[in-house]
């Protein structure tokens, strides 16, 4: 097997440490470490680099996203076009679900003076509420609701829709979705549909936020 080189945020799932990892191919990986010695006990390809030969040059191809956990399953958006439920138990692969992927995806961010730049989006951790997965991939224009257990999609909304750019998956519950950009925006959980959302900011943003 090739040697693999880190790519995500690790989370601990019960005793097990779950990473994701690259390897010199750049095909996607989820690694599961005991936590008690460091032993690898596992690893599950979970996608094909199909970003190679791109428009993007093999340096600028994206992190993987931090790994999210719930109930003994880890939760990888690799943004190389899918998102896997791995059980970190035994890494035995749950579900994979592909996205619609773009190599070229850039956020449009505007302020309300006026101003307005393009950025490559940040990787953003999926967030779970009620059974729902919620991602937002660098390598796509859309954020996902995925039934967790299934990883069917349920719904998507353009992050690059209205007057800016969502760059942030802040929060998410039962009912409401929040993300923010140049603005914050809420969605309904159960659809997509959008709620609210507030003007535009005054400069561009520096950094995540939070939702207290």
């Amino acid at each position: 097997a090739l040697p693999l080189r880190f790519v995500s945020r690790p989370a601990v799932v019960g005793d097990v440490v779950c990473v994701g990892a690259r390897d010199a191919q750049n095909d996607a990986f989820l690694v599961g470490y005991a936590m008690s010695n460091g032993r690898r006990l596992w690893r599950t390809k979970v996608a094909a680099a199909h970003w190679m030969g791109s428009s993007r040059g093999r340096n600028e191809i994206p992190d993987g996203s931090p790994i999210a956990a719930r109930d003994g399953i880890a939760y990888h958006c690799n943004n190389l076009g899918t998102v896997a439920a791995v059980d970190a138990a035994d890494g035995s692969l749950i579900w994979v679900t592909r996205y619609e992927s773009d190599d070229s995806v850039l956020c449009r961010l505007k302020t309300i003076g006026g101003q307005e730049a393009t950025v490559t989006a940040p990787p953003n951790a999926p967030l779970m509420a009620d059974g729902t997965l919620f991602v937002l991939p660098t390598d796509s224009r859309y954020l996902y609701a995925l039934d967790a257990a299934t990883g069917t999609v349920k719904w998507r909304h353009d992050r690059n829709s209205g007057e800016a750019a969502c760059l942030y998956l802040l929060a998410a519950g039962a009912s409401r979705v929040y993300l923010s950009g140049s603005a914050v925006a809420c969605l309904d959980a159960k659809d997509g549909a959008l709620v609210w959302r507030s003007v535009l900011l005054n400069s561009f943003p520096v950094g995540r936020g939070l939702v207290a």
